[in-house]
């Protein structure tokens, strides 16, 4: 073992430490996970924990090493090999996989790793760090002079048990010999290994992939959300590989809640997104506020958060020909205290019709049905003002009262969704199955159409006149 890590460093990380890991620092939130988890069954497939804030300053002193001789060459040529994609000049990209365990016995311990890169390859580093909080790794990239060219260092934090990996990322411009370095600034075990995995993709460039590096919170892309929200597009390159965004959320009734949510392109490879919050003002502790495989809406409060884009498979079963184009969305969604219907409108129909149920739009039955439900969620002021609320999402139910009351719920009862764009309102097409014509009023007869929209937490109601026969009056 070779030392020679800051000892000052060291002693503001142990510093820290008291401080992080007492037991008050996370709450569970039990209902929000409840809420989240019950929400379409399982549709939004997210997690949440509690982010907690504490102040800490720490500064980031320099992470030197020396070589001795005793370096461990990395033999990558032994690793998993795949071709992944060859472009118009038949230039071919290669991805190899490697993983080499070890042990740090205590604070200034370090461990260099050797490896020669060819000019235009993109070289992905992975420590997994012992889930113990007492003890804090860190993981860089250094140049053959061993001068620092990338570097990973996060205080450690347990969320559920498992702290988090640090990563790094380098595209190499020419060939060149680099050192890995897994150092601790705090602590050590003889019992409790690391793991270091690491991939080398050769021809990075014709993947296509341009965001990289962004393997750690460093490095994270920042995302500009305004009121519409904002998109991300990328690519999982590895199992290992890790994409970093970042999102700011305002004290703002737009931001009563986040909608994050995640698609792929890849069939047989996974992706999930994380999201996490700083705990400390000048450096990096990550708790985990959230974590999924689709689409969920999160109550954050106000301040800066992290997502991670990671890979749900391992290096034994992720499929290199088969490489995850993935799409971030990051929605702030408005706070809704009211909504409304105003108009409904259909392919031939009456508006303000009576019947003694009420006044409403009349709908003639037709082969082809469909009723277009417009209405608009609104927030007050303590003034009362009304404002917009945008980017709700709505779930719509159309009942037929009268195939409802022979039982027939697979023909009473249609859906239909949407979401209200920037002035509040919203259109909503629900598709209806034929009428019954089981109400008379007048020599009409005609159907008692139930309508009910909703949010996430709250529903407005209407009804309309589906019309079997009429007489013209």
């Amino acid at each position: 073992m070779k030392r020679k890590v800051s000892n000052l460093l060291a002693l503001l990380l142990v510093l820290l430490l008291t401080v992080s890991v007492e037991p008050s620092s996370v709450l569970a939130k039990e209902n929000v996970v409840e809420q989240v988890a019950t929400e379409k069954d399982m549709e939004s497939n997210l997690t949440v924990n509690d982010c907690v804030e504490i102040e800490k300053i720490l500064s980031m002193e320099e992470l030197a090493v020396e070589v001795t001789g005793s370096e461990t060459m990395l033999d990558i040529d032994n690793g998993v090999q795949a071709t992944n994609v060859e472009d118009e000049t038949e230039q071919t990209s290669i991805t190899r996989y490697g993983s080499v365990s070890g042990y740090l016995l205590e604070s200034g311990d370090f461990e260099l790793y050797s490896l020669n890169l060819s000019a235009g390859g993109y070289l992905q580093a992975r420590l997994t760090v012992p889930n113990n909080s007492s003890i804090n790794y860190a993981l860089a990239i250094y140049d053959s002079e061993l001068n620092v060219m990338k570097a990973s260092h996060y205080i450690p934090y347990l969320n559920g048990g498992k702290a988090l990996e640090e990563s790094v990322g380098y595209l190499s411009a020419s060939d060149e010999l680099i050192y890995i370095g897994v150092l601790s600034f705090v602590g050590g075990s003889e019992t409790e290994a690391y793991t270091l995995d690491f991939s080398l993709t050769s021809n990075y460039s014709i993947l296509g992939d341009t965001g990289e590096p962004n393997e750690n919170v460093q490095e994270a892309i920042a995302l500009t959300l305004e009121h519409s929200g904002a998109n991300a597009s990328g690519m999982l390159n590895t199992a290992i590989d890790n994409d970093w965004y970042s999102f700011t959320v305002i004290d703002s009734p737009k931001y009563d809640k986040i909608r994050l949510g995640i698609t792929s392109t890849s069939v047989s490879n996974g992706c999930m997104l994380e999201i996490y919050r700083n705990l400390t003002d000048d450096y990096y502790t990550m708790v985990l506020c959230g974590s999924g495989t689709a689409e969920g809406e999160l109550d954050l409060p106000v301040g800066t958060y992290y997502v991670r884009v990671v890979s749900t498979n391992t290096f034994s079963d992720f499929n290199p020909g088969d490489l995850p184009v993935y799409n971030l969305s990051v929605v702030p969604i408005s706070r809704v205290d009211e909504m409304e219907i105003t108009v409904y409108e259909g392919p031939k129909g009456v508006t303000g019709f009576w019947y003694p149920e009420g006044w409403s739009y009349r709908l003639f039955d037709a082969e082809s049905n469909w009723i277009d439900i417009t209405g608009w969620a609104y927030y007050t002021d303590s003034m009362g003002n009304k404002f917009a609320a945008e980017n709700i999402k709505l779930n719509g139910t159309v009942v037929n009262t009268s195939w409802e009351s022979l039982n027939r719920p697979d023909l009473s009862t249609t859906y239909g969704t949407a979401v209200t764009r920037s002035n509040g309102f919203f259109t909503m097409r629900v598709y209806l199955n034929r009428s019954k014509g089981l109400r008379q009023y007048h020599g009409d007869f005609y159907d008692y159409m139930r309508v009910e929209i909703c949010d996430s937490e709250k529903c407005t109601a209407g009804f309309f006149y589906l019309i079997d026969s009429y007489i013209t009056h």
